[in-house]
């Protein structure tokens, strides 16, 4: 039996300069119908799976709509900004691994002491929940996305993406995010068997992913980084906490 090793999740973060001409926001309708024909007509996401669970660790259902977000660019799609895919560990420890990255990078949580790279990110996008597919997105109390969330999950809707919540959803590394002011999500899935029997325990195994569910997920978080990535501006920021000084 291969050696159990801690929990790695998958996520997308968009980063770079803002253009400086902005355009009012839009659907690339095209650019859709390309995205969910690879991810779903012509999707082999179930070609490596078995190595990312087996042979990297549990819970890395996630991997495959990420990989398919980075394949954007095989599809001469433009990509205005830098896309990066994280693959955090120490998850269930604490988020360390995506704290840890985020203090490094963007702000300190403690001080709110703010870093370079801060400004040049636009979006971070989690999938952290089985094989489950996407029903919508949590806005984390961030109304302020919820006309973008409407039009770039639109088209999605035959595949039963209906749910745009503004609640918050915890235990997963978007929080780190949030934590600085920085809009971070994670998807809305359906629940399947991941709370009752695949979470944190030895049946955790790529067997329990449905290859129907990760195709649907794969077209929905490529079209966010898409559209995301070609956005003129930076997605709106959340407000920065107050931090007291200690005395």
């Amino acid at each position: 039996m291969r050696a159990r090793i801690p929990t790695a999740i998958l996520a997308a973060l968009v980063v770079g300069s803002t253009v400086a001409a902005a355009v009012q926001d839009s659907v690339d309708l095209t650019a859709v119908d390309r995205i969910k024909a690879e991810a779903i007509t012509r999707s082999q996401v179930m070609d490596h799976l078995r190595e990312l669970t087996d042979g990297r660790g549990p819970r890395l259902t996630g991997s495959p709509g990420f990989d398919a977000a980075a394949k954007l660019k095989s599809l001469n799609l433009r990509l205005d900004r830098t896309v990066r895919i994280a693959l955090w560990s120490g998850e269930e420890q604490g988020l360390l691994g995506s704290r840890a990255y985020v203090k490094a990078h963007f702000a300190d949580p403690a001080t709110m002491q703010l870093r370079g790279e801060r400004g040049k990110l636009s979006g971070y996008y989690n999938l952290d929940n089985g094989s489950g597919r996407i029903r919508g997105v949590y806005l984390q109390g961030h109304d302020a996305m919820r006309p973008l969330f409407e039009q770039w999950l639109a088209p999605f809707r035959d595949l039963g993406v209906t749910t745009i919540s503004i609640r918050n959803t915890g235990g997963t590394d978007h929080l780190s995010f949030n934590a600085v002011g920085l809009p971070g999500f994670q998807f809305i899935q359906d629940p399947l068997d991941y709370g009752s029997t695949t979470h944190h325990t030895s049946a955790d195994t790529y067997d329990h992913a449905i290859t129907a569910d990760l195709m649907q997920a794969s077209a929905v978080i490529a079209t966010l980084v898409y559209q995301t990535a070609n956005r003129a501006e930076r997605l709106p920021r959340r407000a920065l906490a107050v931090v007291t000084p200690s005395r």
